[in-house]
């Protein structure tokens, strides 16, 4: 509820991502369609070209998951192109997914450290790249979601049960669907079932994830005229180039990069260095062999090779508020982040709370931007805020209402875990 509070009343800004994502939902409903050429004129960067047509450039569950919900939008009355459109499929696209990623990702930790547990989600929900995302048209937190519910069916008992091994994988074909580079996460999660000699589940596991992303390969079949061609090998409109697999963006990693990515001006250490503990607290874990450390594993290897491959061009993700691309990441470092508040709570606390400042200010103001904390600072101190479902572009103030709220019930499901975790003494 608190999620629902902070980012849900939230209208997404128009950017290119949000509007190809948008369109294609439109198309789908509206013309029974991936063709996006009636709505060319809606379209900037994120678009594709093949064979005298106009498709969008991203992964297509998204999109194609919230038609539903937008076909309940128009038989409803509402109108195609308006903010009310775009904020009611974002609603059930980001904000309700962020939602149910923070109940999975206190489940997972409550498994280990339940006296951490509320601090830890919050800090990696709120406190990182994961907040202003939840009320924008991207996919990384939907993506993100099924990361998580797919690691938490994973690392339930010491072995999975086949049957949680192939919903597992079925989580994560749908995550690829969502956002291409799931795949490396699911690539590093096969290897971990498979060092765990239980044959069968890495068969359910590869099983799940085959059949989850067979409509993927139709949508790629009937788009680009073949199951594993994608609209950024070659049919970009607005970017040229080629790497790895013919793909675009997948290059070579610069050192540059890395380290902007990482300690940049809005890099992850930097604007939420809750997640350097996390880092900190993964390889503690290691180094002591503790019950936690395949979560450490599993979450610093996530790490790396997603810095790998999207640091060949821009590891922000162009307008951003921090590298995009890391964010499924960040549930797998919920584990190895309650690890180290256990060693660390003097600094974890505060280092959670500067992460979420920078990211509620992002979030109340406009995180789809190149400019960072100056640009957030001057536009809440002179209250253009963004626009919002209560009153438009109008007393655009009034997101704070919601938004104090929210950080209130926050603080106070904290209070009552950090109660519960030291019980006055009796007399």
């Amino acid at each position: 509820m608190a999620i629902l509070l902070i980012s849900g009343f939230l209208i997404p800004s128009w950017s290119a991502q949000s509007q190809s994502r948008y369109n294609l939902t439109v198309a789908i409903v509206e013309d029974h369609s991936f063709k996006l050429d009636p709505y060319e004129d809606r379209l900037t960067d994120d678009q594709a070209q093949f064979e005298g047509h106009i498709y969008s450039d991203k992964a297509p569950y998204q999109p194609i998951g919230a038609a539903p919900f937008f076909q309940l939008y128009r038989l409803a009355g509402g109108l195609s192109f308006t903010d009310f459109g775009l904020w009611w499929v974002t609603l059930w696209s980001a904000a309700i997914p962020a939602m149910a990623l923070a109940v999975v990702i206190r489940r997972m930790v409550a498994r280990t450290h339940p006296e951490v547990a509320t601090r830890a989600t919050v800090a990696i929900v709120l406190g990182t790249t994961m907040l202003p995302f939840a009320s924008q048209l991207f996919g990384h937190v939907l993506a993100a979601l099924c990361i998580a519910g797919a690691w938490h069916l994973l690392r339930r008992h010491d072995y999975p049960s086949t049957v949680a091994a192939f919903a597992a994988g079925a989580l994560l074909g749908v995550g690829i669907g969502t956002e291409y580079p799931v795949a490396v996460i699911a690539v590093i999660m096969l290897v971990h079932v498979a060092t765990l000699r239980r044959w069968s589940r890495v068969v359910a596991l590869s099983a799940g994830t085959v059949i989850a992303t067979l409509p993927l390969l139709a949508y790629n079949w009937i788009v680009f005229g073949g199951p594993f061609e994608l609209a950024y090998q070659g049919h970009l409109k607005n970017f040229k180039g080629e790497g790895a697999l013919g793909v675009y963006n997948l290059k070579t990693p610069r050192g540059g990069e890395i380290l902007r990515t990482l300690a940049g001006p809005k890099g992850l250490f930097i604007l939420t260095p809750v997640v350097l503990f996390a880092v900190g607290g993964a390889l503690l874990a290691i180094a002591k062999r503790t019950s936690t450390r395949r979560d450490a594993w599993v979450a610093l290897l996530s790490l790396a090779l997603m810095l790998v491959v999207s640091t060949g061009i821009d590891g922000y993700g162009g307008a951003s508020p921090g590298p995009r691309y890391l964010i499924p990441v960040l549930p797998l470092l919920a584990v190895p982040l309650a690890s180290a508040w256990r060693r660390w709570s003097l600094f974890c606390g505060p280092a959670a709370a500067i992460g979420a400042a920078f990211m509620l200010l992002a979030n109340v103001t406009n995180p789809i931007t190149f400019a960072g904390r100056r640009f957030w600072l001057d536009h809440l101190w002179s209250l253009d805020l963004a626009n919002n479902i209560l009153t438009g572009s109008d007393r655009s103030w009034v997101i704070l209402v919601p938004t104090a709220a929210g950080i209130a019930l926050i603080v106070a499901l904290i209070a009552k875990e950090r109660s519960a975790s030291h019980p006055p003494s009796s007399n």
